[in-house]
């Protein structure tokens, strides 16, 4: 079985509305247990609640990966942070995409193989938490159906299973 796809991953629009639904839940989550409070530390809760849902929505879209996610016909995972572009190979400008010897590289440098530690996926969304040899901490991918064609969500998908499956 082929394996080898590519996928660009940026925000989308619909990863986008997750992000935000997520704050306003963390806000008002805080709010109403202000509210249900009572006691004088209730208002405290409340602006609590509303600095951490700023906080959220601040800080929390610099977790969202953007770069370029190759896997290779053995299964083998690459990731090169930075702006999804189209690919640039090492080796040379016509190499095939499925091609496992060469190494894709972009305007960040060359793509570096990863680990996938975890992975949960829906009918239209999919997480990834990637190891990147030499970081201590892990890169999270969010894929929205909308932001990939037809096949290459498939490929994806069939990927993970095969991965939930132990490969070969």
């Amino acid at each position: 079985m082929a394996l080898s796809f590519d996928v660009e991953v940026a925000p989308t629009p619909a990863v986008r509305r997750l992000r935000a639904l997520a704050a306003i839940l963390c806000a008002a989550g805080f709010v109403h247990a202000g509210w249900l409070a009572g006691s004088p530390l209730g208002p405290l809760a409340a602006i609590l609640g509303l600095a951490a849902g700023w906080l959220a929505w601040r800080y929390g879209g610099r977790s969202l990966a953007r770069g370029h996610l190759w896997v290779d016909d053995a299964g083998g995972a690459r990731w090169s942070p930075g702006a999804p572009g189209a690919p640039r190979w090492a080796d040379s400008d016509t190499a095939p995409r499925s091609s496992a010897s060469a190494a894709p590289a972009t305007e960040a440098g060359v793509a570096r193989p990863v680990r996938i530690e975890r992975w949960w996926a829906t009918e239209s969304l999919v997480w990834i938490r990637l190891g990147v040899a030499g970081e201590r901490r892990g890169r999270d991918l969010v894929l929205a159906r909308s932001g990939c064609d037809a096949a290459r969500w498939r490929s994806l998908a069939t990927w993970l299973a095969w991965l939930g499956r132990g490969g070969a």
